[in-house]
Parts: C-alpha cells; sequence; structure tokens
C-alpha cells in the first residue's frame, strides 16, 4: 500500500491561471491603496485557490509489472556454416533456462528470418518489441555470428531505454578467403579494354599473394597473381557483342569456410562504339522521312546519307557532278572508307552514272567479308536501270519479274517468318492489325528465306548469308505507311530495328541462339532455331554432373527445357555447337560476401546502447539486474536493467479539502477582512 497527493483542478488549468493572476493584481491595488485586513484578505483568496484546485490522497495498492527481455536468435544463412546453428541452440537454451528462472522478466524469443537483403538483425528487433512498452524493455541479447546489415550507423537514441548485448557465436579464429568486386562496368566497347576492380580479401594473410582467374563466356581469359586485401584492376576485353558472362574466381585458400563468396559473376553487356550507317536514296519519296526519323532516333548512329534529287525520267544531258548541292564522294565512300561502315541501304536506287560498275564489285566484297547490305525496292527494281543489273545480282536473293502489283493488301508472315526472330511475333498496330500497303515488286526468291510476302504470296522480305556478311531486300516502298499510322500502322520501327540488328549480326537476333537463365525456383533453358528441332540438350552443374534433358517446342522457333535448381555456382548448357552460361547466386548474395565470426558489426551497437558483447566459447554470460544507470556489462556478465513498474489494483481517493469547510474558511476570512475595515 502507498499514498500520494493529487490534485483535480473544478477548472481547466489556463482558467485558473487566469484567476489567480487577476486576484493577485487585485490583492496588490488593496495593500497600495492601504487596506487594513491584506492578510485576512489574502487567507480568503488562498482558500478559494485551494477549493478549486481539489486536492486529494490516493491510496494504492500495486503489483509489480515483469521487465522485458528480447533474445534476438539469428536463422540467417551465414548460422549453417559449421556448428554455429548448433552452438546458437544450446546458448539460447541456457540463456533461457536463466530469465526464466526470474519472476521479474518476461521473455521474447525473436528469430531473425533470412532475408534477400542480408541479416536484417534490427528489422527483427523492432518487429519483435514493436509492441512493448520501452518503459518495460531491460535488455537484448543478440545471439549471432556477428555479420548484419541493418543496424544504424548511430545508436544513441536507444540508450534510454535498454542495452543491446551480443554474443558472439562460432569460431572467431577460422579464416576465410573470399573475393569481392569493388567496381565493375555494366557495358563495354567490344574491341577496347574495360576494367573491373577486385579485392581478394583473407584476414590472416593480408600481404601475400594469391591467383585470381578470369574467364568470358567460358573461355579462360586471364590469370594473375594479385597482392590479398589490396584492390587490383583487372583487364578486360570483349570479343563480341550483346551480354557476355564473366566469371572471376580465387582458388581456395588454407582456409575456408565456404567457396561460396570465392567467385563473381559479371553480366557486361558489349556494344560497338559508333554504328555508322550509309543510306543512299535513289530519288526523292514518301518514305525517305521514315528512314532518316529512324535511323536519327538512335543515338548510337552515326548517318551519311545521300539523295540523288534528279528524276529517273529525266535525260538532259547536264553531267551529275554539276547538279549537285555538294559533290558525291563516290571514291571516299565506295572505296577508300567502305569497310568502316556497319550497313549500306540502298533505298530505291535507280542506276544512272553516278556510280561505276566496278564500285558494286566493291560492295559485294564487302558483304562477303562481314558486311551488312540492305536494299528496298520500289518500281525501278523492275525497270532497265535495276540495280539488279549490276554485279550486286551476284549477292541479291530475289530477282525481278519484270512487273509491280498495285492495290491494297496486309503484308504476311510466312512460316520460316514466324521461326526467324526478325518477324517472330511483332506487335499489331493500333488498331490490333496491321495496316495495308498499297505496292510490292513481283520477284522471285534466288536465295535465303522469305520471311513476309504480300498477299499472292510474293516475296516481300528476303534475307540471305553470303559468305561471312548478310543481305536483305525489301520488295516494297510502302513500309512508311506504318511509320505514318495508316489505318492502324504497323511495326515499322521494332521491323526495321530487328532488320538492321541482324544484318549487324546483334546476338539476340540470331537464328541459332542458346539461352540459360535461373528463374522462379529452376533453371531455365531456351533454344531458338531456323533449322531442323533440336531433341536435347546438355546441361553441367557446378559439380560437374552432365544431365540431358529434352527440349520441348513452345512457339515456332523455340524450344525450352527446365531442371530443378541444385547447387550454387556456374552452369553451362550445351547443344550442338552453342554453349550458355549462367551462374546461380544465393537468394541474398550479401549473406555471402562475408561469412567470418567477427563483433566489429554489433560491438559499436552494444556500444551506443550501454550493452556488452561476450564470445560464446569463452562460456555462458551470467545475467545480472542492475539498476538506474549502473554500468549494464562486464567481464563474463550482462546486465538487464530493472524499470520497476508496475499496474494498480485497488485505489482508494479521500478528498483533503472538503467543499463545505474550505467554503466556511474563505466566508469566515472575508467577514474578518470587512469587520475590521468597518472600524
Amino acid at each position: 500500500m502507498s499514498g500520494r497527493l493529487i490534485f483535480d483542478p473544478i477548472l481547466p488549468i489556463w482558467a485558473l491561471i487566469a484567476l489567480a493572476a487577476v486576484l493577485f493584481a487585485v490583492l496588490v491595488f488593496y495593500v497600495t491603496r492601504g487596506g487594513r485586513a491584506s492578510l485576512l484578505r489574502a487567507l480568503g483568496l488562498a482558500a478559494l485557490g485551494v477549493a478549486l484546485l481539489n486536492p486529494a490522497w490516493v491510496e494504492e495498492e500495486r503489483e509489480p509489472i515483469a521487465d522485458i527481455v528480447a533474445l534476438v536468435v539469428d536463422r540467417s544463412a551465414s548460422m549453417q556454416i559449421g556448428a554455429r546453428a548448433a552452438e546458437a541452440e544450446g546458448m539460447l537454451a541456457q540463456l533461457r533456462a536463466q530469465i526464466e528462472a526470474d519472476p521479474s522478466l518476461d521473455l521474447r524469443v525473436i528469430e531473425a528470418a533470412p532475408a534477400a537483403g542480408g541479416t536484417l538483425l534490427y528489422e527483427a528487433i523492432a518487429q519483435g518489441l514493436s509492441d512493448a512498452p520501452k518503459s518495460r524493455l531491460a535488455g537484448v541479447i543478440v545471439l549471432s555470428d556477428g555479420q548484419a546489415h541493418d543496424f544504424p550507423s548511430d545508436m544513441r537514441g536507444l540508450r534510454p531505454f535498454a542495452p543491446i548485448h551480443g554474443v558472439i557465436v562460432g569460431d572467431p579464429a577460422q579464416g576465410d578467403r573470399r573475393l569481392e568486386v569493388q567496381a565493375a562496368p555494366t557495358f563495354g566497347i567490344v574491341g577496347e579494354t574495360i576494367e573491373a576492380v577486385v579485392l581478394v580479401d583473407d584476414a590472416a594473410r593480408r600481404g601475400e599473394r594469391a591467383r585470381i582467374l578470369v574467364s568470358v563466356n567460358g573461355e579462360a581469359a586471364l590469370e594473375r597473381s594479385v597482392t590479398i586485401g589490396t584492390p587490383t584492376a583487372i583487364p578486360l576485353t570483349l570479343d563480341r557483342r550483346g551480354r557476355s558472362g564473366v566469371l572471376i574466381s580465387t582458388p581456395a585458400g588454407p582456409e575456408e569456410l565456404t567457396l561460396i563468396n570465392n567467385e563473381a559473376w559479371l553480366s557486361i553487356n558489349g556494344v560497338r562504339d559508333r554504328l555508322r550507317v550509309l543510306l543512299v536514296t535513289g530519288e526523292p519519296h514518301a518514305g525517305v522521312r521514315a528512314w532518316r526519323n529512324l535511323l536519327r532516333s538512335d543515338e548510337a548512329v552515326d548517318l551519311v546519307h545521300f539523295t540523288i534529287l534528279r528524276p529517273p525520267h529525266k535525260a538532259d544531258g547536264v553531267p551529275n557532278e554539276e547538279l549537285a548541292l555538294i559533290p558525291f564522294p563516290t571514291r571516299e565512300l565506295f572505296v577508300e572508307q567502305l569497310d568502316s561502315f556497319d550497313l549500306v541501304i540502298f533505298d530505291r536506287y535507280t542506276r544512272r552514272g553516278v556510280l561505276p560498275m566496278s564500285y558494286f564489285d566493291n560492295i559485294g566484297r564487302y558483304v562477303e567479308d562481314g558486311g551488312a547490305l540492305l536494299v528496298t525496292s520500289g518500281p525501278e527494281y523492275s525497270s532497265f536501270a535495276s540495280i539488279f543489273r549490276t554485279p550486286l545480282a551476284a549477292i541479291l536473293p530475289s530477282r525481278p519479274r519484270g512487273e509491280d502489283f498495285e492495290g491494297a493488301f496486309t503484308p504476311q508472315v510466312t512460316i520460316s517468318g514466324a521461326r526467324h526472330p526478325i518477324a517472330r511475333a511483332l506487335p499489331s498496330g493500333n488498331n490490333g492489325t496491321w495496316g495495308p500497303w498499297y505496292r510490292s515488286v513481283l520477284t522471285e526468291t534466288v536465295a535465303g528465306a522469305a520471311l513476309m510476302t504480300d498477299a499472292s504470296g510474293n516475296p516481300l522480305l528476303v534475307v540471305d548469308r553470303v559468305g561471312e556478311g548478310r543481305v536483305a531486300q525489301l520488295n516494297s516502298d510502302q513500309s512508311w505507311l506504318w511509320a505514318r499510322g495508316h489505318q492502324g500502322g504497323g511495326p515499322f520501327a521494332e521491323l526495321m530495328r530487328r532488320l538492321a540488328h541482324w544484318l549487324m549480326k546483334e546476338p539476340e537476333l540470331e537464328e541459332e541462339r542458346l539461352d540459360l537463365v535461373a528463374q522462379n525456383g529452376e533453371i531455365a533453358i531456351t533454344r531458338r532455331t531456323f533449322g531442323p528441332a533440336p531433341r536435347d540438350v546438355a546441361l553441367t552443374d557446378p559439380d560437374g554432373t552432365r544431365t540431358i534433358l529434352p527440349l520441348a517446342e513452345t512457339s515456332p522457333g523455340e524450344f525450352t527445357a527446365r531442371a530443378p535448381r541444385a547447387a550454387l555456382g556456374l552452369y553451362t548448357a550445351r547443344q550442338g555447337a552453342l554453349q550458355a552460361f549462367a551462374r546461380l547466386e544465393p537468394d541474398s548474395p550479401r549473406e555471402w560476401a562475408d561469412v567470418a565470426v567477427t563483433d566489429s558489426v554489433l560491438r559499436p551497437v552494444a556500444e551506443g546502447t550501454g550493452g556488452g558483447i561476450v564470445m560464446a566459447r569463452a562460456g555462458v554470460p551470467q545475467l545480472r539486474r542492475v539498476a538506474g544507470n549502473a554500468p549494464a556489462a562486464g567481464a563474463g556478465w550482462l546486465g538487464l536493467r530493472e524499470r520497476n513498474q508496475s499496474s494498480v489494483t485497488r485505489a482508494q481517493i479521500s478528498p483533503l479539502a472538503p467543499a463545505l469547510a474550505i467554503a466556511g474558511l474563505a466566508l469566515l476570512a472575508f467577514g474578518l477582512a470587512w469587520r475590521r475595515e468597518g472600524r
């Protein structure tokens, strides 16, 4: 039983303060005017004030409330190394026994589950104690290997509430070698050197030497000796466009906790420095602007464009060089600099003596040596001045039949086109269908494959490989209608992007392609082909186990296979001459970056909150209750603060100033004052 004085004012506090100020001013005025009953009037006013405050004496019976202790158990992946998990369970049982033996403590066990962001101990503490009053928190004890990734840098804000202690499990003397990529590019220019900065760290062997092995797309690329503990720049060179997989690893050290952190997988996109495109337009027509807008929209494209302005039917005998606004640098473009272009486009080109026949021979050799040529045609392709009547006829995949088709038609994707990456699954137009074209050149396919046709089956888009290069023909000058959105338009930009990228040998547009990715809990293999259906694919696990998986067709030209996820590490898929690589990363890469037992992370947390750090292998720490601001940690013991919280079970209130008695006292004082003043 305990008692205390309380006040239950009849009026709000602000009203009492205002009233007291007014009465005090009146009393002062009364005294300064020579009032003869100052003390009596002051006594009356005091009695009135006490009555308004309404004092009372409270007798309470209280019951102590147990203080809260949180035991936070780290269940992250690094705790599964060696005997850490078992050591943590044993320590948890003994600390639980100490806490449960003290009736003044209320135990809460909080488990920090594995998370993609690493070991989130602070988040687990915050969630586990979200409903706990801070005034009841005696302390937090963390059972962990010391690796945590979410504690604030400044923990002093928690110090008035409770200490956070760390009990470090595991062997702090056990070494581990790890590789860390400190900086890496996301893309690189093909053929040029780029750098990745890596660090091989082994706390017990800093200053010694270790090897670094680098492979690019499964091929050994570099081996280098580096100093342990010192960041080192590693040169890398990409030999192809598109995504390249770079594996950087270091062999196992004398002591290892895990080999997962001995390697790193980088996905780097190989790009061209600049794409140089030569566009030669034979005559002005409605599609010229569509071509220019498409090529100019890509900042990586350097476009060189010439348009021959003289109409093909005009023969006035004036030399071409006298009609041009600027001289047409034919020799520079088609002899000296031809090999510097990634793509040459002839758009409705008509022979009129601008280019000598020998230059067309150069273009043919340019394609055979690895260049790319795109020819888009209109009625001129069927005329006597057709570009087919040049040495280019040897590499063009379609031959003119001498006539054109005039009339509305919707381009159709052929069976071959549905299997080819250029025409496969092209998007629809604005109204769900493709808009019509109104003219096509009637041709015969002499090489390659027709990917699109007009309504009568005439080849519209034909592609072919010539030597090391590639060539494509679009036998219509109406594709610009799609770019303009005519009657819903069509996939002009996407079709031309794919066509140009295929011509320039972008890996994503290769007909024969093998991809390997880890997704949705399994390894997914995708095989795309323009040829016969492949039957199976070989998958090699990180441990070297080779498995043959059957391929199933999921769409024209696309076949897939799936395998359950198993060990972490590098997987290799092979099908014929194709191979693909993918590294199965842990669910929480941050968790495996550093798995050594350490107190360096939790020590600032403990010191910032008044807690302590003990090593589990030194024995079970003794838990002590500490009062006030006394130290909460010492040699082999951890302190839990006494909060001395309680709840009221019974209360009795006795008024100290009965209203009638106070009123009588006030009236008596004012009456005596009036009598004294009346004499």
